[in-house]
């Protein structure tokens, strides 16, 4: 699972430690599960008014940090792709 918070200043990002202090959700790391994230259910989660970029943004890391995460696994850390 990926942890999602609103800092306390508010700002929304990815917590890949799930240690980050402030509001949290999670997700699965899964590509159908994160393009199922919707403006009203992150906003509702996090407490917090998202617009529609934003959404759209954190989509789009929540995916390059999956991918990279599904490449390491598969290919190992130290490969020299």
């Amino acid at each position: 699972m990926i942890r999602i918070i609103r800092t306390p200043e508010g700002k929304i990002e990815i917590d890949p430690t799930g240690k980050k202090s402030g509001r949290g959700t999670y997700v699965c790391p899964d590509t159908a599960c994160i393009e199922k994230i919707t403006q009203k259910t992150l906003s509702s989660a996090l407490k917090s008014t998202l617009g529609k970029t934003e959404v759209k943004n954190l989509q789009e890391e929540l995916l390059r940090v999956t991918n990279f995460k599904r490449e390491e696994v598969e290919y190992g850390k130290d490969s020299d792709i």
